[in-house]
């Protein structure tokens, strides 16, 4: 995979860019840990509200340039079309398939009860199948690794 310089990313608005962390490192795979925060976590009243949260995720890079050792800072690289695939598959397809469920049980049948069990059924089913390919969605999320050029102030 080729690396992505600076000039080529710069400006570009169909990339995505995370800092993060090298959490571990071994022939396969580099493990960067990324802080996820949502907007609450900037907010002065955090402290009153029991909304705010951060949540530390892994990410897994397969194909690399360069050499990197652990507890370094990284940026990690993505198109963003690729966020927008993991969340049709995570949130929007499940959703249009439960819909489609709720609303073909109910017309033939008009018990809730079956409907509501049948949309957790195909749920389920959905999830387990997703989890199955999991290793063939990996393989066609691609992410690239960078040093971080962000220099912070001590």
């Amino acid at each position: 995979m080729r690396p992505i310089s600076e000039a080529s990313f710069m400006g570009r608005t169909d990339k995505t860019c995370h800092s993060g962390i090298v959490k571990s490192i071994n022939n396969q795979h580099i493990v960067v840990t990324v802080l996820s925060q949502s907007a609450c976590v900037s907010c002065h009243a955090k402290g009153a509200c029991s909304s705010s949260d951060s949540q530390e995720k892994e990410i897994e890079i397969t194909t690399w340039v360069g050499e990197f050792v652990p507890g370094e800072k990284v940026e990690i690289i993505s198109d963003k079309s690729q966020g927008f695939r993991a969340v049709f598959l995570a949130y929007i397809l499940p959703l249009i398939l439960m819909v489609s469920e709720l609303v073909i049980i109910l017309n033939y049948t008009n018990k809730e009860v079956l409907a509501a069990t049948g949309a957790i059924f195909i749920l389920t089913i959905y999830y387990i199948g997703l989890f199955s390919f999991r290793n063939n969605l990996m393989k066609s999320l691609k992410f690239t690794i960078r040093k971080s050029s962000k220099i912070e102030a001590i």
